[in-house]
């Protein structure tokens, strides 16, 4: 038995107000808690913040369980190198963009090992210096299982609006009346953000994409990689919102009006985080829909296992990393909300079909997506018994 910290952000809430773990992370958790001795550490903290050192409370306890093991999900956590004998393994479930402590990393790159997808990885090894022997970009897994449920939904998702109500940069910059030529440049500068959402500021600067004064100003890269990863959302949603649609997630798809009102009516306020909820929404639908946050470019969200493993037919945008790990056509993909539109409706009305694509999706999943080659390559990553 081995000793293991795990800490994360955990952003959801209860219908209590108690933090509680996403269904990934619960899934993680259960398995590492089964020969294992599991210090769980769960916080609302999101981003690429300097946590800075434990408090003395929280060094006194972690001295005392004195783990074999840490994993921090995104670096999400205190600085604890000096305070722990053992290896820490930060593992990206988001893109590299987000990570806590960056200074700490880019000080001692090479303290950790790293989970992280290509993308990622590439900007681990160029900016952080990290060796690429320090770095894996393992296959994960699904705690959901195909149960037969009765078919409430036609169509499911379970995600957040990410951009909620606040400063608007957009609005500040047309408010300082911008010539149509800075206007044509700051959506220039929208589209770049689209296909390379790891550019920086600068990087724009020096492509030249960016040479207005007053574009520079109001283009907040951090701000519009959410507005535009929320705009996306809601376009293929509303395209789909016609179509029997069921949506879950958080409370800013109703507390603030963003004048798709068909797709507002679509979102229920039931709460949907633990993965036996995430399962039976799957399991009761005929389709669950995968929608992306755009700095997922090459690596692909949580969700698009959970549905393949599931009764639901998945449709999905596209991810890099689907040419990596899936076989051609395992499922349809789509490129925009029109697309999206066409396959739903296209599955909707030919049952044959849809059942065809959830057989061969399940099938591959029982051969390539287990947990316990998950844990077996991290066991040999860290020289530390999990299983």
């Amino acid at each position: 038995m081995s000793k293991i910290l795990i800490a994360m952000f955990a952003g959801t809430l209860n219908e209590n107000g108690e933090r509680v773990l996403p269904a990934f992370y619960e899934y993680v958790v259960s398995q590492l808690k089964k020969k294992n001795d599991v210090f769980l550490f769960m916080h609302g903290m999101f981003g690429d913040i300097d946590f800075g050192k434990p408090p003395e409370n929280l060094i006194k306890k972690i001295e005392e369980f004195n783990p074999d093991l840490c994993i921090l999900f995104n670096n999400s956590f205190y600085e604890i190198r000096d305070i722990v004998d053992c290896p820490i393994l930060i593992y990206y479930v988001d893109s590299v963009i987000y990570t806590a402590n960056k200074s700490a990393i880019k000080r001692h790159p090479n303290a950790y090992f790293y989970i992280a997808d290509n993308e990622s990885k590439n900007i681990l090894e160029k900016e952080y210096h990290v060796s690429p022997q320090r770095i894996k970009n393992i296959a994960y897994f699904s705690g959901v299982r195909a149960k037969k449920e009765v078919k409430e939904n036609n169509i499911v998702f379970i995600g957040s609006k990410f951009v909620s109500s606040g400063q608007n940069y957009l609005t500040q910059f047309l408010q300082e009346k911008p010539s149509l030529d800075e206007k044509e440049e700051f959506q220039r500068a929208l589209d770049c953000q689209k296909e390379c959402p790891f550019a920086t500021l600068d990087d724009f600067v020096q492509a030249g994409v960016i040479t207005s004064d007053k574009v520079f100003k109001y283009f907040d890269i951090k701000y519009f990689l959410m507005a535009l990863s929320t705009e996306k959302r809601i376009n293929v949603l509303d395209a789909i919102s016609g179509l029997g649609l069921k949506l879950y997630g958080t409370s800013n798809w109703i507390s603030e009006y963003f004048y798709r009102s068909r797709l507002s009516l679509c979102f229920s306020d039931k709460k949907i985080y633990s993965l036996e909820d995430n399962e039976r929404v799957y399991n009761s639908a005929k389709i669950g829909i995968s929608i992306g946050h755009l700095q997922a470019k090459a690596a692909f969200p949580w969700r698009v296992l959970d549905i393949l493993n599931s009764n639901a037919c998945l449709v999905s945008d596209f991810h890099e990393d689907f040419n990596r790990v899936f076989p051609k056509d395992l499922f349809p993909i789509y490129n925009d909300e029109y697309e999206a539109r066409k396959i739903c409706e296209y599955l909707l009305k030919d049952e044959k079909a849809r059942l065809n694509i959830v057989k061969r999706s399940q099938e591959f999943m029982k051969t390539h997506f287990d947990v316990h080659t998950f844990f077996e390559e991290v066991e040999k990553m860290v020289s530390v018994q999990l299983l």
